[in-house]
């Protein structure tokens, strides 16, 4: 099953639909030109909320608070298996699988995940530990 990349609106419109808030979001949204249960999506999108909008009703917000809208660019699916892969700068997979790549900011770097190491002394131990080893009977060596 394919899951649907959520959308969260750009900075820009949710600035934008928090300055133009004028009493109650339906109010709101009946000043910009909406159905007044446009509101609650126009609280969403001030607020952040992944999903509240589709990119699409984002632009028609966007123009409707006088601001241009946000230009999408469509990639065409891969020749050999039809997967959005392209997006990634991989046109074509050749039938191979295709690794995720994910970018880091500054700062960031990947660490590997390693196994939690036993305690070596009896101090070591959490307090519930050493109770439920006490509960349950079983050897400190374990």
């Amino acid at each position: 099953m394919r899951t649907r990349k959520q959308h969260i609106a750009h900075v820009s419109t949710a600035v934008a639909v928090s300055d133009a808030k004028s009493g109650s979001w339906a109010a709101t949204a009946a000043m910009l030109g909406f159905d007044a249960k446009m509101g609650t999506t126009l609280s969403d999108v001030a607020r952040g909320k992944p999903s509240a909008v589709t990119p699409e009703g984002e632009n028609l917000i966007r123009l409707a608070l006088g601001l241009p809208a946000i230009s999408s660019i469509e990639l065409a699916p891969c020749p050999t298996c039809g997967g959005d892969h392209n997006m990634r700068g991989i046109p074509d997979c050749h039938g191979r699988a295709v690794a995720a790549v994910v970018a880091l900011a500054p700062g960031q770097r990947v660490a590997a995940v390693r196994k939690p190491t036993q305690p070596r002394t009896l101090s070591d131990y959490p307090v519930a530990v050493l109770a439920r080893m006490i509960a349950n009977r079983t050897s400190y060596e374990d």
